[in-house]
């Protein structure tokens, strides 16, 4: 794995991240 594929995985965890507490977020305020 190269540099570039590492920081492109990276890149996805961390927009899944983000959308994942936004979503959290959301509940939260369904609640």
């Amino acid at each position: 794995m190269d540099k570039k594929e590492l920081f492109d995985a990276l890149d996805d965890f961390s927009q899944q991240l983000l959308v994942t507490l936004a979503d959290v977020e959301a509940i939260k305020k369904n609640l």
